[in-house]
């Protein structure tokens, strides 16, 4: 999972912040899709009336985070985390090029994000500090921390590494298909 995280990291490095949130917010949302798919039957179709069209039911990653909770693929918290990626990425979409890590209204909404984590804030943050070798500023504090590494190697690694176990889970999957009579 880890690997798979780190690889996705790597190809979107190149990518602006606004790129970076675009991107990774189209990576979780396919997953989802491909997660919240292989729990139900499969359509008759190629196109999937569910997901495709434009008065699809879960044809937008609003739509598609409520019907993962609901149907037990991803906890209350993660389904708080992911709307809050949806905003952050409504507002990159709608503010082409002055959406950044450093604005104020992407940087609250990460602050959420990370209050949201406070159960497996400590695993998360020894990890990532491990992995970008800011490990002294572990005792110095969220804030501290979090200033340290930077908004957007949290952002990365948080949503990437749910995106990948996400994907884990897909693969583990076992597919519904329509019984014929």
């Amino acid at each position: 999972m880890l690997k798979e995280a780190d690889e996705l990291i790597k190809s979107i490095s190149h990518e602006s912040d606004r790129g970076c949130i675009l991107v990774v917010a189209a990576l979780v949302e396919n997953v989802l899709e491909d997660y919240i798919k292989a729990k139900l039957i499969l359509g008759q179709k190629k196109d999937d009336e569910l997901f495709d069209g434009g008065n699809a039911p879960l044809g937008n990653l609003s739509a598609k985070i409520d019907m993962a909770f609901r149907l037990g693929l991803i906890q209350a918290h993660e389904k708080y985390q992911l709307h809050l990626l949806r905003k952050i990425r409504n507002d990159c979409a709608h503010d082409a090029g002055n959406q950044t890590f450093s604005t104020d209204s992407v940087q609250s909404r990460m602050q959420e994000i990370v209050d949201l984590s406070k159960d497996g804030w400590d695993s998360f943050a020894q990890i990532l500090a491990w992995r970008q070798g800011a490990s002294y500023a572990l005792n110095q504090g969220k804030s501290e921390f979090i200033s340290v590494v930077g908004w957007r190697v949290v952002f990365e690694f948080k949503f990437l590494t749910l995106y990948a176990y996400l994907r884990e889970q897909v693969a583990l999957t076992e597919r519904l298909y329509h019984r014929h009579e």
